[in-house]
């Protein structure tokens, strides 16, 4: 088992780099598990999965099956992170053990630059998207969800212009 050591059927070691979910069945709460940790499972939790595309909790058979590995995105690359935390929550932090987490903006997506790599909150995915490199003759449409955050953005995008021998310009990486 690779992502962590099984002491015993209600324990489970998380790795750096992986996480976990489980729901308390009193009260419907899910928390968040980021590696390095221990699970400890009470008789009150079950680990459940993220189904993204159905927008469900899934309740799993045992704590490995609920292990899931960190999204990364390496440099030149970027996440597109949907249903991010609202105001300035961000991320869970490595090593939380049982964290709730925050409200999130359901509905509304963000791009997130490589390097990165973090856990996600419940309810959240992630689209891994590499980067794009553009020749002279070519050209990239993009299309803008929200204008103010756009506009609060500007000055983080990567921009390069790469010149050949002469003086034409050869790429332009964005």
């Amino acid at each position: 088992m690779s992502e962590g050591r099984v002491r015993d059927t209600k324990e489970l070691v998380l790795a750096p780099g992986t996480y976990a979910y489980m729901q308390d069945t009193t009260k419907g709460q899910i928390k968040c598990f980021t590696g390095p940790t221990v699970i400890n499972q009470s008789a009150q939790e079950s680990p459940v999965v993220y189904n993204s595309s159905m927008g469900t909790f899934e309740r799993v058979d045992n704590l490995t099956d609920a292990v899931a590995k960190s999204p990364i995105a390496v440099e030149g690359y970027y996440l597109v992170l949907f249903n991010p935390a609202s105001g300035d929550d961000g991320q869970p932090d490595s090593g939380q053990a049982g964290k709730v987490p925050p409200d999130l903006d359901v509905g509304r997506r963000i791009n997130i630059p490589g390097p990165c790599m973090f856990p996600l909150w419940p309810g959240q995915s992630a689209e891994y998207i590499r980067g794009h490199h553009l020749r002279s003759n070519q050209y990239l449409v993009v299309r803008i969800y929200n204008e103010d955050e756009a506009r609060k953005n500007w000055t983080k995008a990567v921009v390069k212009v790469t010149a050949g021998e002469g003086s034409s310009v050869e790429s332009i990486v964005v």
